[in-house]
């Protein structure tokens, strides 16, 4: 087989696959955050526990502005 020929199907394969877990990953993503929306959304006392610990995480930041 020529050597060429071999790296040139090896990077199309390394592309291809990119692209799938790029797509996948995203895909992934997407449904994580919207689950937690959702579950902030049902569950207020979840949510205020978050909105506590984002409070206290970034009161730093948050002074700042």
């Amino acid at each position: 087989m020529d050597m060429m020929f071999t790296v040139s199907v090896f990077l199309q394969e390394v592309k291809a696959s990119s692209v799938v877990f790029l797509i996948a990953g995203y895909e992934t993503l997407s449904n994580l955050l919207a689950y937690v929306a959702y579950e902030l959304a049902v569950n207020p006392e979840c949510q205020r526990k978050l909105q506590e610990e984002l409070d206290t995480v970034f009161e730093d930041e948050v002074s700042c502005m």
